[in-house]
């Protein structure tokens, strides 16, 4: 299932899958889909009152894990500029761990 939906709307199809199922739905659908009960719960409320969401969009804005600048702000500069904003490594250092 993670492969084709994406993070939402598997959490809707996991909360239409257990609104389907009248009786015991939250508890049977998080066993035979392995996704968290709490999960499907917040499909549910979604379901309920789906927020205003653009349709592209799986998140709400500023949703999702912060860059690790944003709780480390000097970590660039402790690593000495091992790797660049772009990606791409030193030549130096990508020869010294095998990457060159």
């Amino acid at each position: 299932m993670a492969a084709v939906f994406t993070e939402r709307s598997r959490r809707v199809r996991a909360a239409t899958e257990a609104l389907a199922l009248v009786r015991g739905g939250p508890g049977i659908v998080p066993r035979a889909t392995g996704i968290a009960e709490s999960t499907i719960r917040r499909g549910l409320r979604e379901l309920a009152a789906p927020p205003p969401l653009e349709a592209e969009r799986t998140r709400r804005p500023g949703g999702g894990r912060k860059r690790v600048t944003d709780h480390r702000p000097t970590l660039r500069r402790d690593l000495g500029g091992v790797g660049r904003a772009d990606g791409a490594w030193r030549s130096g250092v990508a020869a010294a761990v095998g990457r060159a």
